[in-house]
C-alpha cells in the first residue's frame, strides 16, 4: 500500500520500515485518528478497521451513559425488584455458611463498566443486616492486592466480591443465587479541591450530633 486510507476518521496507512524491528514487527499496518490522539497497529487493512469499528461501537455505547456489565457466571444480569428501587440486586454466586463473627469473601459473578462521572455504591440488603444480622462491603482485587472499601470506581474492571460479616448469634446460610447486596450508582464531585483560609459559615453550633437524636 503506497498511499493512505482514510476509513470512519481513521487513517490507516502503512507502518514504517524503522518500526517493523520494533515488539510490533507482525503488524503491517498503523492507524491513528484524525485528530492525532489514538495510534494502533493491525497485520491488514481489514483488522486495522475491525478495530476502528470495535472503538467507534464502544464509544458510541459510552456516549449512552449506560453501565456495561460483564458476566463471569450463570448468574441472572443485576436488577432492581421495583420500579422505584434504587439498587441493584448482586447475587452470591457461590453456596456458604457464615458463622456467628465469621468474615466470608462472596462472589457476585459480573464486572462493571461504570461511567465517567459516576460511582457505584455497596449497600447492605435491609433484611439481611436486620433479620439476621449479615453485613456486607465491598472487596476490590487489583492483582494480588485486596482493600476493603464501599465504591466500585470507574476505572474498575475486577469481578465484584463482597465480604459478608455475620454480626449475629446464628448460623447464616448462603445459596447460589441469594441476593446479598445491593449496588446504588451516582453522580459525584471530580473537580479539584480548593485549599482556602476561612469557609462560610452557618448558623449552627457544636460538631457531630449537634442536630439532635
Amino acid at each position: 500500500m503506497t498511499d493512505r486510507i482514510e476509513y470512519k476518521g481513521y487513517i490507516i496507512s502503512e507502518t514504517p520500515s524503522e518500526m517493523m524491528m520494533m515488539p510490533y514487527h507482525n503488524n503491517r499496518y498503523t492507524f491513528m485518528s484524525l485528530s492525532g490522539d489514538s495510534v494502533s497497529r493491525g497485520f491488514s487493512i481489514n483488522s486495522c478497521k475491525s478495530q476502528i469499528d470495535e472503538i467507534l461501537d464502544q464509544d458510541k455505547f459510552h456516549a449512552t451513559g449506560k453501565v456495561a456489565v460483564k458476566a463471569l457466571s450463570d448468574l441472572p444480569i443485576p436488577r432492581r425488584q421495583t420500579e422505584g428501587a434504587g439498587g441493584y440486586d448482586l447475587q452470591s454466586d457461590i453456596n456458604v455458611a457464615i458463622e456467628p463473627m465469621q468474615r466470608i469473601l462472596v462472589p457476585t459473578g459480573y464486572a462493571f463498566e461504570i461511567p465517567i462521572g459516576k460511582v457505584g455504591l455497596i449497600k447492605d440488603r435491609s433484611s439481611m443486616a436486620y433479620k439476621q444480622g449479615v453485613i456486607a462491603r465491598l472487596v476490590k482485587i487489583d492483582g494480588v492486592d485486596m482493600t476493603i472499601a464501599g465504591v466500585i470506581d470507574a476505572d474498575y474492571r475486577g469481578e465484584v466480591m463482597i465480604l459478608l460479616i455475620n454480626l449475629g448469634e446464628l448460623t447464616c446460610h448462603i445459596s447460589k443465587g441469594d441476593r446479598i447486596a445491593q449496588m446504588v450508582i451516582l453522580d459525584h464531585y471530580s473537580d479539584e479541591l480548593v485549599l482556602t483560609d476561612e469557609l462560610n459559615e452557618f448558623d449552627r453550633e457544636g460538631g457531630f450530633g449537634s442536630t439532635g437524636k
